[in-house]
């Protein structure tokens, strides 16, 4: 019942986002001298994954995926980019690198993390106690919803969590049978079930951590997110308010014509092949929530996440000011 209810939950989300995000940035929209070019960046792995229908348009001319955490943060910092999709809590350290140079104006994904296993032995987040999760990305979001949830599950001290440097280190482990339970995000998780098929390792999904987290709070969390620098925003208001229109577009595209999405995503890099492209959009709960909505679900995550580990934001709890709404 509870997945159901979970389900159901996403998909009432998605459905108010994607509106809002189109209706909110036609409204009260300023006059500009000039049009704007804007540039964007994003995250490999399921943050690139919901710019596919801007990647699609070709509005904004090329999307610049990076492939590790500091080189989009360079970007971003060095003014490469105006705009960047970034797993939330990235938001939050870069809000307190720059001394609040960092708005957060909307929510791209919901959570997209899954436990894979291949012991057999893995029915259930308590089963944890005992093993070892490999996983990748240490400091990112992912890191410390896993966390937070181990902690309330009080199994924290009963699991070992070790960190490969990247995804291809990560599915070599696996195939060597180093690696036997594993949390990844997607496309990830779709990548890994499809690259380990031929091999001895019989591995599955066994948990959700959407699903995980709700046991526990109630609440939706906030994964990943667009960021633009405060300055930016305040001087190009116009601009931003209709890259929204646009990104709730790119939203309504990938989940309503799944299909040529993931041949996209394909053929932009953004996941290895098609076949990982299906098997994984609608579980990256690609949305665009904005106003409101995402100042209290986006506040809400970091808040959780800062509670549990103050390193997670880079040391200090974000003020409100971080999130952009766009309302009076």
């Amino acid at each position: 019942m509870k997945k159901v209810i979970s389900i159901v939950l996403m998909m009432v989300i998605s459905l108010f986002s994607v509106t809002g995000c189109n209706s909110g940035a036609q409204e009260s929209v300023l006059p500009t001298a000039e049009p704007v070019d804007l540039t964007l960046g994003a995250l490999s792995g399921y943050c690139a994954m919901s710019m596919t229908g801007i990647i699609n348009s070709g509005e904004y001319g090329d999307v610049e995926i990076a492939e590790t955490a500091d080189e989009l943060k360079t970007m971003f910092i060095n003014g490469e980019i105006d705009i960047a999709t970034v797993p939330l809590n990235m938001a939050g350290k870069l809000y307190n690198e720059t001394e609040g140079n960092v708005r957060l104006f909307a929510v791209t994904n919901l959570c997209a993390l899954n436990i894979l296993d291949c012991t057999g032995e893995v029915k259930n987040i308590a089963d944890l106690a005992g093993k070892t999760v490999y996983s990748y990305q240490q400091g990112m979001t992912e890191e410390y919803i896993l966390n937070y949830i181990l902690m309330r599950n009080d199994i924290t001290d009963k699991v070992t969590v070790e960190y490969k440097a990247n995804y291809d280190e990560l599915l070599a482990a696996v195939i060597s049978g180093e690696a036997e339970t594993i949390m990844l995000p997607q496309p990830q998780t779709a990548s890994l079930l499809e690259n380990t098929k031929g091999h001895s390792t019989d591995i599955n999904v066994v948990v959700d951590l959407n699903n995980e987290w709700l046991n526990i709070t109630s609440s939706i969390i906030a994964q990943g997110c667009l960021i633009v620098k405060a300055d930016f925003a305040e001087a190009n208001e116009q601009a931003i308010k209709s890259f929204i229109s646009s990104f709730g577009d790119s939203v309504e595209f990938i989940n309503e014509d799944t299909d040529a999405a993931a041949q996209i995503m394909a053929d932009t890099g953004i996941t290895e092949n098609k076949s990982i492209a299906l098997n994984s959009v609608e579980a990256a709960n690609i949305v665009c929530v904005v106003g409101t909505p995402m100042l209290e679900m986006a506040r809400n995550t970091v808040e959780i996440l800062y509670g549990m580990d103050a390193q997670s934001m880079g040391g200090e709890i974000p003020g409100n000011e971080l999130y952009l709404t766009y309302e009076e």
